[in-house]
């Protein structure tokens, strides 16, 4: 029953032994082999599992090791590999007709040559040959300096993790065939090139899995909202995440129009900025240039949202008066059967179409 999940998760937190002991029962029932489905944990078996390899720069045993499990395991649609077009990965790829999902996770920095760069982006090539529903890109480094040509990658789901955003210039990587896309880059330093494929249907910007400090990434809505800024549309765009972010309005307005078709908002991790009128410009003469009153926030929250006719589910993440800043969001999105839901000091609530204000524990 265990082999329904991934042994190899399981494996990375254990030793050398247990690794090869599970490999021998593998070859002695070839019956459990054809029960493994997924092997996502592969690489980071040789992080944790430094016995696995002979040294950090040739690991051949962990190699040795993985390809005899992979030669017992032929319905795997799940699997990491090293970004090494010599180690003969790309060769036990073409043995996994069932391959559905690969993530491609570069070795650590400080154990990088300057060749491993270029064998990441030639590995990435190959692989370009293998059918695929969707990609991770793991510690990703682009090819350095301009590309005049890019690897296609023929995948609907792509997900950057801990990659360099201010690298994106040199990705080196064509991204036309991307449906649905996740970003988490390790660095709050944000490129204003940044482009994303104008075919999204779905697109999240997430912290990354991994971080080697203990900094909290936040994005500020002059860096995420830069993503949606003139002229850039997305007319298939039905999903959007955006976590660990702060929003304001010039932001949130620009996603809305960039995105017109959207019907799904979810920013459940992300904290609005208080909203500062321009002087002469706030409807309440007794607040110039002070910290806009409500009403005045709400009726704009309004007018972006009915710029959005599909939308059927919105979370708009902190706010610090809660639900009695956005009575009028409330109104218009039980109105037009919109799923609402925010968060006030940690307390979310609910309002639904057809339902009434329900309060709940903390996610």
């Amino acid at each position: 029953r265990a082999l329904w999940h991934d042994p190899s998760r399981i494996l990375a937190t254990r030793d050398a032994h247990s690794a090869h002991i599970f490999l021998g029962r593998v070859i002695k029932n070839p019956a459990l082999g054809a029960h493994v489905k997924r092997l996502e944990g592969v690489v980071d078996m040789f992080t944790c599992v430094p016995a696995l390899s002979l040294d950090h720069d040739h690991p051949v045993a962990f190699t040795n090791w993985a390809f005899t499990l992979l030669q017992h395991c032929p319905h795997v649609i799940g699997l990491s590999v090293w970004p090494d077009p010599e180690a003969g990965w790309l060769g036990q790829l073409e043995h996994l007709p069932r391959l559905r999902h690969l993530t491609v996770q570069a070795r650590d920095l400080a154990v990088y040559f300057d060749v491993d760069i270029y064998s990441c982006f030639d590995f990435l090539a190959g692989v370009s040959a293998v059918r695929l529903d969707s990609l991770t890109l793991r510690d990703y480094y682009g090819p350095r300096g301009d590309t005049r040509w890019a690897v296609h990658l023929p995948v609907t789901r792509l997900e950057l993790d801990r990659y360099g955003p201010h690298l994106w210039a040199n990705l080196g990587i064509f991204l036309g065939d991307v449906r649905n896309m996740t970003l988490r880059p390790h660095s709050y330093v944000w490129d204003p090139e940044t482009l994303l494929p104008p075919a999204l249907e779905a697109f999240a910007l997430l912290p990354p899995t991994r971080t080697d400090s203990n900094e909290y990434l936040i994005w500020g809505p002059e860096e995420w909202g830069e993503l949606f800024a003139e002229p850039r549309r997305f007319t298939d765009l039905r999903v959007v995440v955006l976590a660990n972010v702060e929003i304001d309005f010039p932001a949130f307005e620009q996603l809305c129009a960039a995105a017109p078709t959207l019907e799904r908002v979810d920013l459940r991790h992300g904290l609005w900025q208080e909203y500062t009128c321009p002087e002469g410009t706030c409807p309440d003469a007794s607040c110039p240039g002070a910290s806009c009153p409500d009403a005045f926030k709400d009726v704009r929250l309004v007018e972006a949202l009915s710029t959005l006719p599909e939308l059927r589910f919105l979370h708009l993440g902190k706010f610090l008066r809660g639900g009695d800043a956005i009575l009028d969001t409330r109104v218009y999105c039980h109105l037009f059967g919109v799923e609402l839901e925010w968060r006030e000091r940690f307390l979310p609530r609910l309002l639904s179409s057809g339902r009434n204000v329900v309060e709940a524990d903390a996610f």
